[in-house]
Parts: C-alpha cells; structure tokens; sequence
C-alpha cells in the first residue's frame, strides 16, 4: 500500500466515527479535490478496503477496517506525543503524514505493538473477534456457557450491545446475553 493509500485509510477511519463518510468530507480533511478523492477510491487496488455507496457515501470493507484499525493505533501514539506541543487538528494530520511517510518495516514494527486491553464483554467494541480470557461465575453457569461455545480461549464477535446486553455471534451462531452474564465474561 502506497503512503497516499495509507492517507485514505486512515482518514475514512478517522471521519467515519461520525458516521457515513462522503467523499467530500474526504477532500477536505486532506486538502484535495473531490475528483482526487473519487479517483484513489475507484483505483483496482483500493477496491478491497472501500466501499463506495451512492451519493459519495464512503465505508470501509472489513479488510479495510482491519488495516485502519493497525494504523490508527499507530497515529493515535504520535497524536499522544505531538499533542502536547501543537493543536489537536494539526497534531492529527502531523500523526497521519508522519505514519505514512514510514518504511513498511518499522510501520509494521511501530503498530504491532498494540497493548492488550482485558474488557468484560458488556464494553467490548461491536464488529471484532475477541478472544475468551476468562469467565467468573460459579461452576454451574460455567459449564452452561461452554455448552453454548462460551469457554477460556474461545473467539466471539459482539454484534451488538445496547444497555448492558449483548448480542455475540459464537461458531455462526448468535446468543444473546443479559448484563449480570456479559460483565463476567472478560475478553480481549
């Protein structure tokens, strides 16, 4: 992936946390014109991490959304450092331009080194597999729960969570759970 490719990446990722992204908004936060924007996303080799919707609306593939996620993480720890000695919005494009402008070898080395966050799954992020680190209920919810596929180092994906209950998708299977369960399944 070329460092302009990693640009759109990130910015989709980053203006998509206030939902739909069109190609417009795209222009703007990276100082280009539209026809520059529509041209990158209909590029053969973008297609596997866009989606383009009718009017402009822009989504990221699941590829996409992998990827994003990796080198958001990277400009997130140079917002952290930059942040302290400029503006936000000028730290977060300084972030951007500094990860792209990076060899692969040491961006790889940068953003693989992502901390590990043990979360119980009521607070999990929706749309991403995480794994099962442990369960702290008694010896008979347990072993009802890994009945379900709910057990110590198995994946799930929260598919959604809405006032402390979640829905999860265990083995193409969805299972819904109540608050008092899912704040004692922790996952990672």
């Amino acid at each position: 992936m070329t460092s302009s490719e990693m640009k759109y990446l990130i910015t989709i990722y980053r203006l998509n946390k206030y939902g739909n992204v069109r190609s417009v908004e795209i222009a703007n936060f990276l100082g280009v014109s539209k026809s520059s924007v529509n041209c990158m996303l209909n590029k053969s080799s973008m297609a596997e991490y866009f989606d383009v919707k009718p009017r402009g609306k822009v989504n990221l593939s699941g590829r996409g959304l992998v990827e994003a996620e990796m080198l958001n993480y990277g400009v997130e720890k140079f917002i952290g450092f930059l942040s302290n000695k400029i503006d936000e919005d000028s730290a977060e494009k300084e972030a951007i331009n500094i990860l792209c402008s990076m060899s692969n070898q040491n961006l790889k080395k940068f953003v693989s080194k992502k901390e590990v966050f043990i979360m119980p799954v009521v607070i999990a992020p929706v749309n991403q597999e995480l794994k099962i680190i442990k369960i702290m209920t008694d010896e008979r919810t347990k072993k009802h729960l890994e009945s379900l596929g709910i057990a110590v180092n198995g994946n799930l994906t929260v598919l959604s969570s809405s006032g402390g209950s979640v829905v999860l998708l265990i083995k193409d299977c969805r299972l819904a759970l109540d608050r008092n369960i899912a704040t004692k399944i922790l996952v990672c």
